[in-house]
């Protein structure tokens, strides 16, 4: 911000403005700087805050910029170190994914929880129904490790992934169309 006045180094509660150390205009008559000073005045009295009221605030903000500042340096950090990743999906959420053959053609399409993303790659559960959300389905794949060593988690390229079952069935069909012109 430009300021347009001084505080006085010999009275401390004092202001003159900058523009008084040069001017040729009496009084500051017509003067542009003077108007402009007035409407700056103008619209902070418009605020209706006192300068300590405006001051609490300013300090806050400045805290909370701190620590926006330093969150954002953990993530700049973690996505250095490949630990940040940006998923198509809240853990939870169903994913419908294109199933493939021995050969790598598609041949259809199911929907599964979304888990997690790693490297271009989606992992899910085939538990959709019956359990209630992530956290359940977490638990009963924590337990059925435990009891049987086996646990029912599938991973799919994440380009052969979509978030509506719409939109996995037209990927189905283009690719089904594809390999007929072939």
């Amino acid at each position: 911000m430009e300021r347009l006045t001084e505080r006085d180094h010999k009275m401390s509660d004092a202001a003159y403005l900058k523009c008084s150390e040069e001017c040729a205009v009496p009084w500051c008559d017509g003067c542009s700087n003077f108007e402009r000073l007035v409407d700056r005045l103008a619209a902070y009295e418009d605020t209706g805050l006192e300068p300590e009221e405006i001051e609490g605030p300013y300090d806050n903000l400045k805290a909370h910029l701190f620590d926006v500042e330093a969150d954002l340096k953990a993530y700049q950090q973690a996505e250095a170190e490949g630990r940040l990743q940006v998923s198509p999906c809240a853990p939870g959420a169903v994913v419908w994914a294109l199933e493939r053959d021995r050969t790598g053609a598609a041949v259809d399409f199911s929907g599964h929880m979304f888990l997690s993303q790693s490297r271009g790659s989606v992992i899910v559960s085939s538990f959709v129904y019956g359990l209630e959300g992530v956290r359940d389905t977490l638990d009963y794949l924590e337990k059925d490790t435990r009891l049987n060593d086996y646990v029912d988690l599938a991973v799919f390229p994440a380009s052969d992934c979509y978030l509506t079952r719409e939109e996995a069935e037209a990927a189905l069909k283009k690719e089904e169309a594809d390999h007929a012109d072939l």
